[in-house]
Protein backbone atom coordinates (compact mmCIF):
# COMPACT_ATOMS: atom_id res chain seq x y z
CA UNK A 1 0.00 0.00 0.00
CA UNK A 2 0.47 3.75 -0.48
CA UNK A 3 2.50 5.29 2.35
CA UNK A 4 0.33 8.10 1.73
CA UNK A 5 -2.83 5.91 2.09
CA UNK A 6 -2.06 4.31 5.60
CA UNK A 7 -2.25 7.60 6.61
CA UNK A 8 -6.12 8.04 5.70
CA UNK A 9 -8.32 7.59 9.21
CA UNK A 10 -12.07 7.28 9.99
CA UNK A 11 -11.57 11.27 10.80
CA UNK A 12 -10.14 12.20 7.64
CA UNK A 13 -12.62 10.06 5.68
CA UNK A 14 -15.07 12.15 7.56
CA UNK A 15 -14.30 15.36 6.35
CA UNK A 16 -13.79 13.43 2.54
CA UNK A 17 -18.15 12.96 3.40
CA UNK A 18 -18.32 16.33 4.64
CA UNK A 19 -16.95 17.52 1.71
CA UNK A 20 -19.07 15.35 -1.04
CA UNK A 21 -22.27 16.78 0.91
CA UNK A 22 -20.89 20.18 0.56
CA UNK A 23 -20.62 20.13 -2.98
CA UNK A 24 -23.78 18.04 -3.34
CA UNK A 25 -25.52 21.46 -1.37
CA UNK A 26 -23.71 23.68 -4.51
CA UNK A 27 -25.07 21.93 -6.96
CA UNK A 28 -28.66 22.24 -5.42
CA UNK A 29 -27.95 26.14 -5.12
CA UNK A 30 -26.92 26.52 -8.57
CA UNK A 31 -29.71 24.29 -10.15
CA UNK A 32 -32.35 24.51 -8.09
CA UNK A 33 -35.02 23.86 -10.68
CA UNK A 34 -33.66 20.03 -10.54
CA UNK A 35 -35.19 19.47 -7.20
CA UNK A 36 -32.42 17.41 -6.00
CA UNK A 37 -33.79 14.81 -2.83
CA UNK A 38 -32.15 14.85 0.60
CA UNK A 39 -29.44 12.16 0.29
CA UNK A 40 -27.07 9.57 2.05
CA UNK A 41 -23.65 9.99 0.98
CA UNK A 42 -21.36 6.34 1.66
CA UNK A 43 -17.50 5.60 0.96
CA UNK A 44 -17.50 2.54 -0.62
CA UNK A 45 -14.29 0.12 -1.02
CA UNK A 46 -14.84 -0.74 -4.88
CA UNK A 47 -12.44 0.14 -7.33
CA UNK A 48 -13.61 -0.68 -10.52
CA UNK A 49 -17.36 0.54 -9.14
CA UNK A 50 -16.25 4.37 -9.44
CA UNK A 51 -19.98 5.47 -7.75
CA UNK A 52 -23.15 3.88 -7.14
CA UNK A 53 -26.95 5.13 -6.52
CA UNK A 54 -28.86 3.37 -4.38
CA UNK A 55 -32.85 4.18 -5.14
CA UNK A 56 -34.01 1.99 -2.32
CA UNK A 57 -31.67 3.81 0.19
CA UNK A 58 -31.47 7.21 -1.24
CA UNK A 59 -28.07 6.61 -0.94
CA UNK A 60 -24.71 7.86 -3.35
CA UNK A 61 -21.34 5.60 -2.39
CA UNK A 62 -18.43 7.19 -3.78
CA UNK A 63 -15.32 4.96 -4.13
CA UNK A 64 -12.28 5.35 -2.00
CA UNK A 65 -10.05 4.58 -4.94
CA UNK A 66 -11.31 7.50 -6.89
CA UNK A 67 -10.84 9.43 -4.15
CA UNK A 68 -7.18 8.73 -3.66
CA UNK A 69 -5.91 8.33 -7.08
CA UNK A 70 -7.92 10.87 -9.50
CA UNK A 71 -8.20 15.23 -8.76
CA UNK A 72 -11.23 16.63 -7.13
CA UNK A 73 -12.40 17.80 -10.27
CA UNK A 74 -12.86 14.02 -11.60
CA UNK A 75 -14.72 13.15 -8.50
CA UNK A 76 -17.30 15.87 -8.79
CA UNK A 77 -18.13 14.19 -12.84
CA UNK A 78 -18.59 11.25 -10.82
CA UNK A 79 -21.10 13.11 -8.00
CA UNK A 80 -22.50 14.56 -10.74
CA UNK A 81 -23.26 11.23 -12.55
CA UNK A 82 -24.68 9.44 -10.27
CA UNK A 83 -27.41 12.98 -9.46
CA UNK A 84 -27.98 12.18 -12.77
CA UNK A 85 -29.67 9.10 -12.36
CA UNK A 86 -31.02 10.83 -8.74
CA UNK A 87 -32.82 13.10 -11.21
CA UNK A 88 -34.25 10.36 -13.56
CA UNK A 89 -34.96 8.04 -10.67
CA UNK A 90 -37.08 10.55 -9.28
CA UNK A 91 -38.91 12.10 -12.88
CA UNK A 92 -39.83 8.72 -13.46
CA UNK A 93 -37.13 7.70 -15.79
CA UNK A 94 -35.31 4.77 -16.58
CA UNK A 95 -33.34 3.71 -13.55
CA UNK A 96 -36.85 1.56 -12.06
CA UNK A 97 -38.49 1.33 -15.39
CA UNK A 98 -36.12 0.07 -17.98
CA UNK A 99 -32.84 -1.68 -15.81
CA UNK A 100 -31.58 -2.38 -19.27
CA UNK A 101 -31.13 1.22 -20.22
CA UNK A 102 -30.13 3.22 -17.17
CA UNK A 103 -28.14 5.45 -19.40
CA UNK A 104 -31.08 6.38 -21.82
CA UNK A 105 -32.59 9.50 -22.65
CA UNK A 106 -33.71 10.52 -19.33
CA UNK A 107 -30.03 10.31 -17.88
CA UNK A 108 -28.76 12.23 -20.78
CA UNK A 109 -31.05 15.26 -20.56
CA UNK A 110 -30.08 15.64 -16.51
CA UNK A 111 -26.61 15.01 -17.69
CA UNK A 112 -26.77 18.05 -19.74
CA UNK A 113 -28.16 19.85 -17.13
CA UNK A 114 -25.36 18.68 -14.59
CA UNK A 115 -22.90 20.05 -17.41
CA UNK A 116 -21.46 16.66 -17.25
CA UNK A 117 -17.92 16.18 -19.33
CA UNK A 118 -18.58 13.77 -22.03
CA UNK A 119 -16.12 11.20 -20.78
CA UNK A 120 -18.52 11.21 -17.46
CA UNK A 121 -21.88 10.31 -19.50
CA UNK A 122 -21.09 6.66 -20.21
CA UNK A 123 -22.16 3.85 -18.97
CA UNK A 124 -18.74 2.59 -17.85
CA UNK A 125 -16.37 5.46 -17.31
CA UNK A 126 -13.11 4.81 -19.04
CA UNK A 127 -10.21 5.63 -17.09
CA UNK A 128 -8.27 5.40 -20.29
CA UNK A 129 -9.73 8.64 -21.00
CA UNK A 130 -9.37 10.17 -17.55
CA UNK A 131 -5.83 9.46 -17.61
CA UNK A 132 -5.35 11.17 -21.55
CA UNK A 133 -7.17 14.27 -20.33
CA UNK A 134 -4.63 14.45 -17.12
CA UNK A 135 -1.89 14.45 -19.19
CA UNK A 136 -0.33 11.26 -17.77
CA UNK A 137 0.14 9.32 -21.00
CA UNK A 138 3.40 9.72 -22.19
CA UNK A 139 4.60 11.90 -24.92
CA UNK A 140 5.37 9.82 -27.73
CA UNK A 141 6.74 10.26 -31.78
CA UNK A 142 8.04 13.81 -32.95
CA UNK A 143 6.04 15.37 -30.23
CA UNK A 144 8.84 13.66 -27.48
CA UNK A 145 11.11 14.40 -29.97
CA UNK A 146 10.30 18.31 -29.58
CA UNK A 147 9.92 18.16 -26.20
CA UNK A 148 13.26 16.91 -25.67
CA UNK A 149 14.66 19.75 -27.58
CA UNK A 150 12.88 22.39 -25.69
CA UNK A 151 14.09 20.43 -22.59
CA UNK A 152 18.04 21.10 -23.64
CA UNK A 153 17.28 24.36 -25.47
CA UNK A 154 15.85 25.33 -21.63
CA UNK A 155 19.45 24.34 -19.83
CA UNK A 156 21.02 26.14 -22.22
CA UNK A 157 19.12 29.25 -20.90
CA UNK A 158 21.01 28.76 -18.00
CA UNK A 159 23.96 29.74 -19.46
CA UNK A 160 25.81 33.18 -17.84
CA UNK A 161 26.44 34.93 -21.06
CA UNK A 162 23.55 36.60 -21.37
CA UNK A 163 23.58 36.78 -25.09
CA UNK A 164 23.48 32.82 -25.31
CA UNK A 165 21.15 32.79 -22.67
CA UNK A 166 18.53 34.84 -24.88
CA UNK A 167 18.85 32.82 -28.03
CA UNK A 168 18.31 30.00 -26.57
CA UNK A 169 15.09 31.22 -24.58
CA UNK A 170 14.03 32.29 -28.47
CA UNK A 171 15.14 29.34 -30.01
CA UNK A 172 13.10 26.96 -27.17
CA UNK A 173 9.87 29.30 -27.91
CA UNK A 174 10.16 29.44 -31.88
CA UNK A 175 10.46 25.36 -31.72
CA UNK A 176 7.34 25.22 -29.79
CA UNK A 177 5.70 27.98 -32.19
CA UNK A 178 6.80 25.97 -35.20
CA UNK A 179 5.73 22.56 -34.05
CA UNK A 180 2.59 24.20 -32.75
CA UNK A 181 1.81 25.61 -36.58
CA UNK A 182 2.87 22.28 -38.09
CA UNK A 183 0.26 20.03 -36.33
CA UNK A 184 -2.57 22.89 -37.31
CA UNK A 185 -2.00 22.65 -40.89
CA UNK A 186 -1.86 19.06 -40.92
CA UNK A 187 -5.40 18.95 -39.33
CA UNK A 188 -3.84 16.92 -36.67
CA UNK A 189 -6.84 16.58 -34.05
CA UNK A 190 -6.51 18.91 -30.45
CA UNK A 191 -5.97 16.47 -27.39
CA UNK A 192 -5.89 18.96 -25.02
CA UNK A 193 -5.25 17.77 -20.94
CA UNK A 194 -5.65 19.04 -17.73
CA UNK A 195 -2.83 19.24 -15.57
CA UNK A 196 -3.04 20.72 -11.92
CA UNK A 197 -0.63 22.63 -9.69
CA UNK A 198 -1.66 23.26 -6.60
CA UNK A 199 -0.64 26.59 -4.58
CA UNK A 200 -0.65 25.41 -1.50
CA UNK A 201 -2.85 27.71 0.32
CA UNK A 202 -6.48 28.98 0.24
CA UNK A 203 -5.58 32.44 -1.51
CA UNK A 204 -3.35 32.56 -4.94
CA UNK A 205 -0.67 35.40 -4.11
CA UNK A 206 -0.85 37.88 -6.54
CA UNK A 207 3.38 36.80 -8.03
CA UNK A 208 1.57 33.54 -8.89
CA UNK A 209 -1.35 34.88 -10.88
CA UNK A 210 1.50 36.77 -12.89
CA UNK A 211 3.08 33.78 -13.44
CA UNK A 212 -0.49 32.34 -14.92
CA UNK A 213 -1.01 35.50 -16.82
CA UNK A 214 2.95 35.03 -18.29
CA UNK A 215 1.85 31.01 -19.27
CA UNK A 216 -0.87 31.83 -21.07
CA UNK A 217 -0.02 34.95 -23.00
CA UNK A 218 3.76 32.90 -24.20
CA UNK A 219 3.37 28.93 -23.85
CA UNK A 220 0.15 27.99 -26.13
CA UNK A 221 -1.72 27.24 -22.91
CA UNK A 222 -5.07 28.80 -20.65
CA UNK A 223 -4.29 29.14 -17.05
CA UNK A 224 -7.54 29.01 -14.93
CA UNK A 225 -7.51 29.62 -11.26
CA UNK A 226 -9.61 26.80 -9.48
CA UNK A 227 -10.41 25.37 -5.80
CA UNK A 228 -9.41 22.34 -4.78
CA UNK A 229 -10.24 19.62 -1.90
CA UNK A 230 -6.80 18.05 -0.92
CA UNK A 231 -8.01 14.34 0.46
CA UNK A 232 -4.94 13.65 2.71
CA UNK A 233 -5.25 17.55 4.31
CA UNK A 234 -8.78 17.27 4.29
CA UNK A 235 -9.82 20.94 3.21
CA UNK A 236 -9.94 23.24 0.13
CA UNK A 237 -6.70 24.88 -0.86
CA UNK A 238 -6.30 27.15 -4.04
CA UNK A 239 -4.86 25.78 -7.39
CA UNK A 240 -4.54 26.52 -10.77
CA UNK A 241 -5.80 24.15 -14.07
CA UNK A 242 -3.13 24.69 -17.17
CA UNK A 243 -5.16 23.80 -20.66
CA UNK A 244 -3.46 23.08 -23.83
CA UNK A 245 -1.65 20.18 -25.88
CA UNK A 246 0.11 17.62 -23.77
CA UNK A 247 3.45 18.97 -24.79
CA UNK A 248 2.91 22.53 -23.89
CA UNK A 249 1.32 22.17 -20.71
CA UNK A 250 3.79 19.82 -19.56
CA UNK A 251 6.35 22.51 -20.59
CA UNK A 252 4.32 25.57 -19.02
CA UNK A 253 4.12 23.80 -15.72
CA UNK A 254 7.62 23.21 -15.59
CA UNK A 255 7.91 26.88 -16.08
CA UNK A 256 5.46 27.42 -13.19
CA UNK A 257 7.39 25.13 -10.61
CA UNK A 258 10.39 26.08 -11.20
CA UNK A 259 9.74 30.00 -11.52
CA UNK A 260 7.25 30.04 -7.99
CA UNK A 261 9.96 28.31 -6.35
CA UNK A 262 13.06 29.75 -7.49
CA UNK A 263 11.52 33.63 -7.33
CA UNK A 264 10.51 32.63 -3.86
CA UNK A 265 14.07 31.35 -2.77
CA UNK A 266 15.24 34.98 -4.36
CA UNK A 267 13.13 36.94 -2.27
CA UNK A 268 14.50 34.74 0.79
CA UNK A 269 18.13 35.81 0.53
CA UNK A 270 17.57 39.33 -0.21
CA UNK A 271 15.26 39.99 2.36
CA UNK A 272 18.11 38.60 4.41
CA UNK A 273 20.46 40.65 2.85
CA UNK A 274 19.26 44.17 2.81
CA UNK A 275 16.78 43.64 5.87
CA UNK A 276 13.56 44.41 4.25
CA UNK A 277 10.33 43.50 6.20
CA UNK A 278 6.51 43.06 5.24
CA UNK A 279 4.12 41.84 2.88
CA UNK A 280 4.50 44.96 1.22
CA UNK A 281 7.86 44.25 0.15
CA UNK A 282 7.58 40.67 -0.57
CA UNK A 283 5.20 41.44 -3.12
CA UNK A 284 7.29 44.37 -4.99
CA UNK A 285 9.50 42.32 -4.98
CA UNK A 286 8.07 39.29 -6.46
CA UNK A 287 6.05 41.01 -9.25
CA UNK A 288 9.12 42.96 -10.12
CA UNK A 289 10.49 39.14 -10.58
CA UNK A 290 8.20 38.04 -12.73
CA UNK A 291 7.99 41.44 -14.71
CA UNK A 292 11.99 41.08 -15.12
CA UNK A 293 11.30 37.70 -16.60
CA UNK A 294 8.42 38.29 -18.81
CA UNK A 295 10.90 41.07 -20.18
CA UNK A 296 13.43 38.03 -21.36
CA UNK A 297 10.45 36.50 -23.06
CA UNK A 298 9.36 39.62 -24.83
CA UNK A 299 13.26 40.60 -26.03
CA UNK A 300 13.26 37.13 -27.24
CA UNK A 301 10.11 37.04 -28.78
CA UNK A 302 11.32 40.62 -30.80
CA UNK A 303 14.40 39.54 -31.66
CA UNK A 304 12.84 36.74 -33.75
CA UNK A 305 10.02 38.91 -34.85
CA UNK A 306 12.48 41.55 -36.28
CA UNK A 307 15.12 38.47 -38.21
CA UNK A 308 11.50 37.06 -39.97
CA UNK A 309 10.65 38.96 -42.77
CA UNK A 310 7.56 40.56 -42.53
CA UNK A 311 6.23 40.11 -45.97
CA UNK A 312 6.00 36.40 -45.72
CA UNK A 313 2.82 34.79 -47.38
CA UNK A 314 3.24 32.39 -44.07
CA UNK A 315 2.36 35.39 -41.49
CA UNK A 316 -1.35 35.67 -42.52
CA UNK A 317 -1.88 31.60 -42.94
CA UNK A 318 -0.23 31.63 -38.85
CA UNK A 319 -2.69 34.02 -37.64
CA UNK A 320 -5.33 32.25 -39.03
CA UNK A 321 -4.47 29.06 -37.78
CA UNK A 322 -3.57 30.57 -34.50
CA UNK A 323 -7.46 31.74 -34.47
CA UNK A 324 -8.30 28.21 -35.07
CA UNK A 325 -6.47 26.94 -32.75
CA UNK A 326 -7.42 29.65 -29.94
CA UNK A 327 -11.81 28.70 -30.67
CA UNK A 328 -10.79 25.18 -30.07
CA UNK A 329 -9.15 25.05 -27.13
CA UNK A 330 -11.91 27.90 -25.83
CA UNK A 331 -14.53 25.41 -26.30
CA UNK A 332 -12.40 22.62 -24.29
CA UNK A 333 -11.89 24.78 -21.89
CA UNK A 334 -15.63 25.62 -21.57
CA UNK A 335 -16.44 22.34 -21.16
CA UNK A 336 -13.79 21.85 -18.48
CA UNK A 337 -15.92 24.94 -16.22
CA UNK A 338 -19.22 25.51 -17.74
CA UNK A 339 -19.41 28.75 -15.12
CA UNK A 340 -16.37 30.31 -16.13
CA UNK A 341 -16.63 33.86 -15.56
CA UNK A 342 -13.63 36.79 -16.02
CA UNK A 343 -13.41 38.66 -12.90
CA UNK A 344 -11.21 41.78 -12.94
CA UNK A 345 -9.73 42.98 -9.35
CA UNK A 346 -10.35 46.67 -8.80
CA UNK A 347 -8.50 46.73 -5.53
CA UNK A 348 -5.28 48.73 -5.00
CA UNK A 349 -1.81 47.09 -4.57
CA UNK A 350 0.78 48.51 -2.97
CA UNK A 351 4.40 48.61 -4.53
CA UNK A 352 7.47 49.92 -3.06
CA UNK A 353 8.67 51.12 -6.61
CA UNK A 354 12.85 50.61 -5.24
CA UNK A 355 12.38 46.61 -4.20
CA UNK A 356 10.07 46.51 -7.70
CA UNK A 357 12.83 47.67 -8.93
CA UNK A 358 15.62 45.16 -7.57
CA UNK A 359 12.67 42.23 -8.06
CA UNK A 360 12.81 43.30 -11.77
CA UNK A 361 16.64 42.87 -11.79
CA UNK A 362 16.79 39.46 -10.32
CA UNK A 363 14.17 38.21 -12.80
CA UNK A 364 15.45 39.72 -16.12
CA UNK A 365 18.72 37.60 -15.08
CA UNK A 366 16.75 34.47 -13.96
CA UNK A 367 18.02 31.49 -15.74
CA UNK A 368 16.03 27.95 -15.92
CA UNK A 369 18.02 25.59 -14.57
CA UNK A 370 16.76 22.15 -14.54
CA UNK A 371 15.13 19.70 -17.38
CA UNK A 372 11.55 19.23 -17.75
CA UNK A 373 12.08 15.58 -16.83
CA UNK A 374 14.73 16.22 -13.76
CA UNK A 375 12.43 18.60 -12.26
CA UNK A 376 9.26 16.45 -12.58
CA UNK A 377 10.79 13.64 -10.55
CA UNK A 378 11.62 15.65 -7.70
CA UNK A 379 8.69 17.54 -7.40
CA UNK A 380 6.42 16.89 -4.68
CA UNK A 381 2.88 15.72 -4.68
CA UNK A 382 1.08 19.24 -4.46
CA UNK A 383 2.77 20.77 -7.25
CA UNK A 384 2.43 17.79 -9.89
CA UNK A 385 -0.23 16.46 -11.29
CA UNK A 386 -3.46 14.42 -8.78
CA UNK A 387 -2.41 11.06 -10.94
Amino acid sequence: MDRQHQHVNAQLKQTWLRQIYLEFRRIQQHKPHLNLPKLVFRLAKAQQVLGCFRAHERTVEISEHLLLKYPWHVVLEVLKHELAHVCDYHRGGTCEREKHRPHGRGFQYFAEQLELQPWARQACIDLTQVSTLLGEQPVVGEAARILRRVERLLQLASSDNAHEASAATAKAQQLMRDYHFNQLQQGFPTPYVRRQVRVGACRVPRYLQRIAALLTEYFFVDVISETDFDVYQGREVASFAIIGRKEHAKIAEYVYIYLSRHLLAEWQQEKKRRNWKGLAARNSFLDGAVAGFENQLQTAACEKKSMSDPRSSLKSRQQSLIFRETESLRHFVKSCFPQLRVVRSSAFCSVDREIYAHGFEEGKKLRLRPGVAQQKKQSPRRIQELS
